[in-house]
């Protein structure tokens, strides 16, 4: 590990914007995770923290599992679970989404307990429910969407 005594501009001129590349440091885990954002459209990223720290192309899509529901007693609501994990550049939630059957494409909250996304599912309850569930990451890879068809169970009491 290298200490730094103030914060370091990495440069990877070949490495072009928007292609998923980036600065990615070891865990004490064993695994890799990214450091900074990706590599900007200069080739640079700048890091302060030390580490050991490599340049990594994520080409690999997030990858989601089928939605559940959940009862919550308090508040008394219904929610969705949508499932999704990145071992690349990392999600960006803003880009995990979800399109019911009316076409209309709504945002997932993330749950870090649960690892998942999740959706107020209160104004279906007791219906049946069908859409399409999709992420992409932060370098861009999308997964394949998900059809899904959820029974909403009734609303808590």
């Amino acid at each position: 590990d290298l200490v730094l005594a103030s914060p370091i501009l990495f440069r990877a001129p070949g490495c072009k914007a928007g292609k998923g590349w980036g600065l990615y440091v070891h865990t004490d885990a064993g695994r890799w995770l990214p450091a900074t954002a990706l590599i900007g459209a200069e080739g640079t990223c700048e890091v302060a923290a030390p580490g050991t720290y490599a340049l990594l192309r994520d080409t690999a899509a997030p990858l989601i599992a089928a939605p559940v529901t959940r009862t919550l007693a308090l508040p008394r609501r219904i929610e969705g679970m949508f499932p999704v994990t990145d071992e690349g550049a990392s999600l960006t939630w803003s880009g995990v989404r979800v399109t019911w059957g009316d076409g209309i494409q709504r945002f997932v909250m993330f749950d870090p307990d649960e690892d998942a996304g999740v959706v107020d599912l209160t104004p279906w309850a007791g219906k049946s429910l069908e859409g399409v569930f999709f992420a992409v990451d932060r370098a861009g890879n999308r997964s394949a969407a998900l059809r899904f068809r959820l029974a909403v169970p009734a609303r808590p009491k």
